[in-house]
């Protein structure tokens, strides 16, 4: 299974609508990106000053389906709308074991 990270560190432009909408998108892409297991994006509590404001965690089968929702019609629009308003954002995308995979082999 690979993990798909992503922290976004927002800019001012990034207005609590706009934030609304792009957190909206995401809501909307299990399901309908093929291959995306799961998705879960939390907001920082902490806010130190090394800390990002939103991160964001996806789960997929295949390296091939984490391009896939990259150029997704759906994740477009919200790369769209995060990019521009964002002062930076970072990835990473490591292997992970699937634990019912694991169980299974037993």
């Amino acid at each position: 299974m690979i993990r798909h990270v992503v922290m976004f560190k927002f800019a001012d432009t990034f207005t609590a609508p706009l934030q609304q909408q792009w957190l909206a998108g995401l809501d909307t892409l299990v399901g309908q990106v093929p291959g995306l297991r799961s998705l879960s994006v939390g907001r920082d509590v902490l806010g130190s000053e090394r800390s990002w404001n939103v991160a964001l965690v996806a789960e997929f089968d295949t390296l091939a389906q984490v391009a896939g929702y990259a150029t997704h019609p759906l994740h477009l629009p919200l790369i769209a709308l995060s990019g521009p308003n964002c002062d930076d954002i970072v990835s990473v995308d490591y292997e992970w074991p699937d634990h019912t995979e694991m169980e299974t082999k037993r």
